[in-house]
């Protein structure tokens, strides 16, 4: 097989775009490019196979890339909305307002879940050593969340 060249995207975008870009690596192009040219999607670990990336690596660059696809838009395609399709047990990017709903509800349950983890660790912090001045950041990460999944269930009807 041979290997397609890295997205070069526009300068300007990128400039455009330079807060959400910065940081991207080739490793953060390859598996965008992974990500859109396998329309069918790919398992976590052809993902990982073809990247040359171990596992972790590449769902810590897929969540960083969630950012990038949804704010610089495809040449081609647009805005995307990419992550792991639940129904069809790979990662890809939707296709569908249907397929969009299954990777976002997909995340929604991840940071719900995480956000009462946090809270939970946060009253037992301060419960076994008092109060602390993290105590802003962690509510302000615990709002933020609320108001963003707070946000979804009303659009998404729950």
């Amino acid at each position: 097989m041979t290997a397609l060249p890295a997205l070069q995207p526009d300068p300007a975008m990128l400039r455009d775009h330079a807060e959400v870009t910065r940081g991207m690596t080739d490793a953060h192009r390859n598996v965008y490019r992974l990500l859109v040219t396998h329309p069918n999607g790919l398992t976590r670990d052809e993902l990982a196979a073809r990247s040359g990336l171990d596992d972790r690596k590449v769902r810590a660059i897929v969540e960083e890339l969630r950012v990038v696809a949804a704010l610089v838009p495809h040449p081609r395609m647009g805005p995307l909305v990419i992550g792991f399709d639940p129904d069809q047990r790979v990662y890809t990017y939707a296709k569908s307002r249907a397929q969009a709903d299954a990777m976002l509800d997909q995340h929604a349950k991840r940071i719900r879940a995480l956000s009462v983890a946090l809270d939970a660790q946060a009253q037992a912090a301060r419960q076994a050593f008092g109060e602390s001045e993290e105590d802003t950041a962690v509510q302000e990460a615990l709002f933020d969340a609320s108001q963003a999944l707070g946000a979804r269930r009303t659009w998404r009807g729950g």
